[in-house]
């Protein structure tokens, strides 16, 4: 290896001003057995499930998937310790702590979809199975979100459905005042929707939409398949009509040749 007068610094610099893009830094690095410059944390380290309480997106997430892997990608502390390159305008890239990425279309596969999985918590608070604290509107202070209460509010900013993965503030539906920066008891939480319990009530429409993108040219009879083979009970019209409704437009059945 040849003598490099460059410090990781001048490299950082370079990218920095555009110089370099933060993939030829990564090379850089490389070639010099050096640790890489984006750095991610171990997961295996920040356990969601260990802390007292998560936020309103992050149990919401829980309840639609199951999934722990799901529930950190929702949590800011994960992404404030991880290291990566940030775009500048108008060039160059920096290197610091990343926020949460906003694309809602990576929900759209969970179990459970957005509408189902805020039914489900929303009936636990009402029962008194999960209590939950927010700060509130009027008040500005942080206390206890009564049973009743949950009847009247819904998630902030939800629209479309899955963007409700995204918020953590709850609002009324006549008053346009609730609370913010909600909390979930983890332990209520997971009691109320155990890690190991099947996942069930997701809509027609997830199901299509998930067969679409997995096969485009599905045809009407392969789609009833599914549906069915899911669980499902809704009628054939029905079923049609969200295909078509998806985008869904081959038809089973022989084409006719052309004249």
């Amino acid at each position: 290896m040849t003598d490099d007068p460059q410090t990781p610094g001048d490299v950082l610099t370079l990218v920095m001003y555009g110089t370099w893009t933060p993939q030829q830094a990564e090379e850089w690095a490389q070639s010099r057995r050096l640790p890489p410059f984006a750095e991610v944390p171990d997961p295996a380290k920040f356990d969601p499930l260990q802390e007292l309480y998560c936020t309103l997106s992050m149990a919401l997430i829980w309840v639609a998937s199951r999934d722990i892997n799901n529930v950190r990608e929702a949590w800011s502390e994960w992404w404030e310790v991880h290291k990566g390159w940030r775009e500048n305008h108008p060039q160059g890239w920096t290197l610091g702590p990343l926020k949460r990425p906003t694309d809602h279309t990576t929900f759209e596969r969970f179990p459970l979809d957005p509408r189902s999985a805020c039914k489900q918590l929303w009936a636990a608070h009402i029962t008194g199975k999960i209590v939950s604290t927010g700060i509130n509107d009027e008040t500005r202070i942080r206390r206890v979100i009564r049973q009743e209460e949950w009847c009247d509010l819904k998630s902030c900013d939800g629209y479309p459905p899955e963007v409700v993965y995204l918020y953590d503030d709850l609002c009324s539906n006549e008053w346009g005042r609730g609370f913010r920066r909600v909390l979930v008891s983890v332990d209520e939480l997971v009691r109320a929707f155990p890690a190991d319990e099947i996942v069930e009530g997701r809509d027609l429409q997830s199901v299509l939409r998930e067969a679409l993108a997995d096969s485009p040219n599905l045809t009407f009879a392969e789609a009833f398949r599914i549906v069915r083979a899911r669980g499902l009970k809704d009628k054939r019209d029905k079923i049609r009509d969200t295909v078509k409704y998806l985008g869904g437009i081959r038809k089973s059945g022989r084409r006719k040749a052309p004249s």
